[in-house]
């Protein structure tokens, strides 16, 4: 989402909602989709805040086809969106800095949350 906002030169944040919606979807599309999905987000919404029915109607009806996922509790969720963001911007920006740079984040906290991810994996 940072490196959106500052590309379209904006300031959304997610709402609760809409970050859990994004947790209990499955991305069929893998990170590509969540990335579309994102850009998609911060150029259609008219707010300063991405709420529930800015989503995509199958994005938004994702946790109703969850089962006990939907119990995940949020530290978990935010850590799994955490993941994913750092993995994609390391995709498109190859070195932590740029990465980091990328989602308004130090280098320092990308490879601390790298490191703490290696250990629990």
């Amino acid at each position: 989402l940072a490196q959106f906002n500052a590309r379209y030169a904006r300031q959304l944040s997610w709402s609760l909602e809409a970050l859990d919606r994004l947790v209990d979807y499955p991305w069929p599309g893998n990170i590509r989709e969540l990335i579309n999905l994102v850009e998609r987000m911060v150029v259609t919404c008219e707010g300063d805040s991405i709420g529930l029915f800015d989503l995509p109607t199958e994005v938004r009806q994702a946790s109703e086809a969850v089962g006990d996922d939907a119990q995940i509790p949020l530290r978990k969720r935010v850590e799994l969106l955490e993941r994913e963001a750092i993995r994609a911007a390391l995709l498109q920006h190859k070195t932590t800095r740029e990465a980091a740079r990328a989602l308004g984040i130090s280098q320092a906290t990308v490879v601390q949350k790298m490191k703490k991810w290696d250990h629990t994996d």
